[in-house]
């Protein structure tokens, strides 16, 4: 329905956060002389503080809008609420496992696995103390994967032990290509979507150098950027080509760099978690990229329950 259509109490039941109940045509807003409704109610369909919509109700005699019929409207409201939510979440895991899958075969592929583990072994011949180092992270990867896909979100810790595990791979199969620097300046328990900043490290990795084989540089920032968290990864590659760049993140592209592919799962899993309040932006030019997420910092914080188990410009994409 139209905005300018929205019946005033349907409104007031979305700005008050409480059921609204009118009993004639005028008060519902129809403005049919021969109108058949007679009363109606709007129920704040409610999540917590959060209102997911509005079910409206109508009656064609005012007088069968009963105490009854209010108390089961509400009831189900409640219920609708709950399946919302439900929906949501079957929606994020579905997103998830996707981005699960795409990173066991983008990154743990049978290429990525097996030369990871020919690097451990040529170097256990010589530095055994390093290929068990290599052994641990690449066994921290794999955890990571697993743990990441069934959760929603996830400490920062636990997403930097993840990148860093992998980063330690990568640098060792292709010493001195990378340069990397992770800097950050928050709590490590904030709450970050899992695979969040593994997906722009991948990216840079596999398609912001091209063929260059020295001198590639990725930064990794975490800051508090007013009342976002921030996350930056710059590199200094080739930049993007500006015919895709206003779809990255939006939809599938076709050009040499990739598909974009993991870039646009992880923007759905971003408006999925956080609906409107977070975004992508991407800066790029010949002298590299910079891909930052924007996420609310009031909503990565650990919100423990009554017994103290955590629960659960630029191009803007």
């Amino acid at each position: 329905m139209p905005k300018d259509n929205v019946p005033n109490f349907v409104k007031r039941a979305l700005r008050e956060k409480q059921t609204q109940l009118v009993y004639n045509a005028a008060q519902i807003g129809c403005q049919n002389l021969r109108c058949p409704l007679q009363a109606g109610m709007a129920i704040p369909m409610m999540l917590g503080g959060r209102v997911l919509g509005v079910l409206t109700l109508y009656f064609t005699e005012n007088w069968k809008l009963t105490p009854i019929e209010i108390q089961t409207g509400e009831g189900l409201g409640e219920i609708l609420a709950t399946q919302i939510v439900l929906g949501e979440k079957e929606r994020q895991a579905s997103l998830l496992r996707d981005a699960e899958l795409k990173s066991l075969q983008a990154q743990i592929s049978p290429h990525f696995f097996f030369n990871s583990i020919n690097t451990i072994i040529a170097i256990s011949r010589f530095d055994s103390e390093k290929a068990r180092f290599l052994l641990r992270e690449l066994s921290t990867f794999f955890r990571s994967n697993l743990l990441g896909a069934n959760q929603s979100k996830i400490p920062l810790k636990q997403e930097e032990a993840h990148v860093k595990a992998y980063l330690n791979l990568e640098q060792t199969r292709f010493p001195d290509k990378y340069d990397v620097e992770f800097f950050s300046s928050v709590d490590d328990q904030v709450l970050v979507p899992p695979f969040a900043i593994q997906v722009l490290v991948e990216n840079a990795i596999h398609h912001a150098f091209g063929n260059r084989k020295t001198g590639n540089i990725i930064n990794i920032w975490i800051t508090r950027s007013g009342r976002y968290l921030e996350i930056r990864v710059t590199d200094n590659g080739e930049g993007i080509d500006p015919n895709v760049i206003d779809k990255l993140g939006k939809e599938k592209t076709n050009s040499k760099h990739g598909s974009g592919t993991a870039l646009q799962n992880l923007n759905a899993r971003l408006k999925g978690l956080y609906v409107d309040s977070a975004k992508v932006q991407i800066v790029t030019g010949k002298t590299g990229t910079s891909i930052s997420l924007l996420i609310p910092y009031a909503q990565t914080e650990q919100k423990p329950n009554l017994k103290g188990v955590a629960t659960d410009e630029s191009t803007d994409c």
